[in-house]
């Protein structure tokens, strides 16, 4: 029963992602789409900022504003008010993964506040048949409106290796920025689940014991507790010829997931 059900339901997500795609095609005024173009990144110091509360004692908001581009992922514009000074004023570009649900998703795509950050690109790099329909039910939403995918080898490279359903947005925008030919990249606000969530990114509940942490990471085995950190440290060190900067709460994680390896 299990069974059918899987294959009623992956039908399902195909025929309503072909419906979009072709209405998408077809309807006059519609979003725009386009390939996004890693080029934008070559010879930039660019910084990424995730939701962990690690990003908010990196560097000052003065400094982060003087990268050549700020990425952030989902929900991050929305709560950036307030923040300015720890954590920058701007949204150069967003990695979003166009589930809206405020409180289980990436939040509402709120193209005022975006276009007050100075956004340039709303980027979205899930490529699966389960994941189009979400994408071109969004895109259709705001007619007009640019939006960016990343070439689909990218996804099927990295869901290789990955253990659970999805790889999250954060750790793809990740991975999609290490491929880029940049000057300097650094990455705060990561902690793969092991800490609490910036306040107000988030009503879930990480400061608990591990096992509980991980019951709600791998609940319904969307993603990976595990497979996170272990994807990233895969392609960190692929990457490890690049300049690369971490801040000392991902490090310190690295090097105590290191030692219990050994």
């Amino acid at each position: 029963m299990i069974i059918i059900f899987n294959i009623v339901r992956s039908v399902k997500y195909f025929l309503t992602a072909k419906y979009l795609k072709a209405r998408h095609l077809f309807q006059i005024n519609s979003s725009e789409i386009k390939l996004f173009n890693k080029d934008v990144f070559k010879g930039k110091n660019i910084i990424i900022i995730g939701p962990a509360s690690s990003a908010m004692s990196y560097m000052s908001g003065e400094n982060i504003d003087k990268f050549d581009f700020i990425i952030r992922i989902n929900k991050s514009p929305l709560m950036l008010e307030g923040k300015e000074d720890l954590i920058g004023s701007r949204t150069d570009i967003l990695y979003h993964c166009f589930f809206e649900d405020l409180k289980d998703g990436g939040g509402p795509i709120d193209f005022i506040k975006l276009a007050d950050q100075k956004n340039k690109f709303i980027v979205y790099s899930y490529s699966e048949p389960s994941q189009e329909g979400i994408f071109f039910k969004t895109a259709l939403k705001y007619p007009g409106k640019s939006f960016y995918r990343v070439k689909k080898d990218f996804y099927k490279e990295i869901k290789k290796d990955y253990p659970a359903k999805w790889p999250t947005t954060g750790l793809q925008a990740i991975l999609h920025l290490m491929g880029s030919d940049f000057k300097e990249l650094h990455i705060t606000g990561f902690t793969f689940f092991r800490t609490d969530y910036m306040s107000g990114y988030t009503s879930v509940n990480i400061n608990e014991s591990e096992m509980s942490r991980k019951q709600q990471i791998e609940k319904d085995g969307s993603h990976s507790f595990d497979g996170e950190l272990n994807l990233f440290k895969k392609y960190y060190l692929k990457n490890k010829y690049k300049d690369i900067i971490l801040d000392s709460f991902l490090c310190q994680i690295i090097q105590d997931t290191d030692s219990n390896e050994i």
